[in-house]
């Protein structure tokens, strides 16, 4: 009868405008984003405003097999699988080893701190004449003497982590060796005489910042 009809009627009406359960979420673009800065607040800057980024397979917490490897101080890529990585950073001479989780259908981000900060140096002659011969040679080392990295040039500099070095320039057979230390987050300008083994040290927070001082 009509009421018949019209209670079905009512019904359908009902279940049609019944609410579509909710989609599942669709999965990330990318399992891993990462970023990486020269030390807390600071950002790197050029020349070093790059880092290379080595996936590794997590074995007992040490880094095993390697998986692949990224660039850029801003990364986003598709590790292989769900479980533990170690990512290892790099920029110029520092590195950092951090563990990384991926899980499946999230995104896993990481925000990483070299602490580190930028030597540059410069070297004259008796203190006076600018150093001009491109065979003039820079060592940094660490404090028990051995040698991390070599770089040629009158004017050069290094990246590394915080801490006490010494920088050894040579040119022929001339050699001046002095203690540095490399600040978190600060640039600092040291200019060495192969005459007197002079030392005049400066430094800023960043590029264009204000002098630390001494």
């Amino acid at each position: 009868d009509n009421a018949s009809e019209l209670q079905d009627a009512l019904t359908k009406t009902v279940e049609a405008k019944a609410p579509e359960p909710a989609p599942e979420p669709a999965a990330p673009e990318f399992n891993f984003i990462g970023r990486v800065v020269m030390a807390e607040g600071v950002d790197l800057s050029p020349p070093y405003d790059s880092a290379s980024w080595d996936f590794f397979e997590s074995v007992g917490g040490q880094a095993g097999n390697g998986v692949k490897t990224e660039y850029g101080v801003e990364t986003k890529t598709n590790l292989p699988k769900a479980g533990d990585y170690i990512a290892r950073i790099s920029v110029d001479l520092a590195r950092i080893e951090v563990p990384v989780k991926i899980e499946d259908g999230k995104a896993t981000t990481l925000d990483a701190s070299l602490e580190a900060g930028v030597l540059n140096v410069s070297g004259t002659m008796d203190g006076t004449a600018p150093l001009t011969d491109s065979a003039t040679t820079w060592e940094l080392l660490d404090a028990s003497g051995n040698v991390l990295a070599t770089k040629y040039n009158p004017e050069v500099s290094f990246l590394a982590a915080a801490g006490a070095y010494k920088i050894r320039l040579k040119l022929g057979t001339a050699t001046a060796e002095q203690d540095a230390r490399i600040e978190a987050g600060k640039v600092v300008s040291q200019s060495v005489s192969l005459g007197a083994g002079v030392i005049e040290a400066s430094g800023v927070f960043s590029t264009g910042g204000q002098a630390v001082p001494e």
